[in-house]
């Protein structure tokens, strides 16, 4: 509910503003695309020691404290740990989308930027009247992309829980692991597989509503 579309929003964002052709975009490219490549257990851990409730060693906490703040127990506290972690997941897989909005920016044709200027159009306009409906269809693929992954998040929920917030920083893929693996001496196979079993049928089921409604939506645009 909350990841899905906050990375489509960010990573639009992001491709939105690199898309112009200025001296050095081509470094942020290569900037915003890297988490992407980078193994996940190394991103959580990194953004563990950015998280780190101390001020001297926690940047994002240095940083509070310089502003006046008091520091934020991130992952230490019930009401921040769930969404620290969905942050940083939707910040890593934010590249990988920004490319495919890339894509969808260079395939819309300039002439029509340069008819809305003539026109009148401003920045606003043109993103409103164009850009938004052009990207239409490549939106709803990043959508569907995500259903299918996000599901299976597990490593860096994994990775930054802790026993302070095991209760409220729990997704799907380490409820399975705890009930499976320390959930007494004996594994609770049945139980977790069955847990695994109606996931996949749910994200099957989200996948496939979505890829008709993106048949709708190319339908009603004239799309084939």
């Amino acid at each position: 509910v909350v990841v899905v579309p906050f990375q489509c929003i960010l990573a639009l964002l992001l491709a939105l503003l690199i898309s112009s052709r200025r001296k050095g975009v081509s470094v942020f490219r290569a900037a915003y695309f890297s988490p992407n490549i980078t193994s996940m257990v190394v991103v959580a851990i990194l953004w563990s020691v950015l998280y780190n409730p101390n001020p001297s060693t926690g940047l994002l906490n240095a940083f509070l404290t310089k502003l006046g703040f008091a520091p934020c127990g991130f992952l230490t506290d019930p009401k921040t740990s769930m969404n620290s972690i969905i942050f940083m997941s939707a910040w890593q897989a934010a590249g990988y989308q920004m490319m495919i909005f890339l894509a969808g920016l260079q395939a819309i044709p300039g002439d029509q930027y340069e008819a809305a200027s003539i026109d009148g159009a401003g920045r606003w306009n043109k993103m409103r009247f164009i850009t938004f409906p052009a990207l239409a269809n490549t939106m709803l693929t990043v959508f569907i992309l995500n259903l299918a992954k996000v599901m299976n998040l597990f490593e860096s929920a994994f990775v930054l829980q802790n026993d302070a917030v095991l209760g409220t920083a729990n997704v799907l893929e380490t409820y399975i692991y705890y009930q499976t693996f320390n959930s007494g001496a004996i594994p609770n196979y049945g139980y977790t597989t069955a847990i695994g079993l109606f996931k996949s049928l749910v994200g099957c089921v989200l996948v496939l509503v979505c890829n008709q409604w993106s048949k709708k939506v190319r339908e009603g645009r004239g799309i084939v």
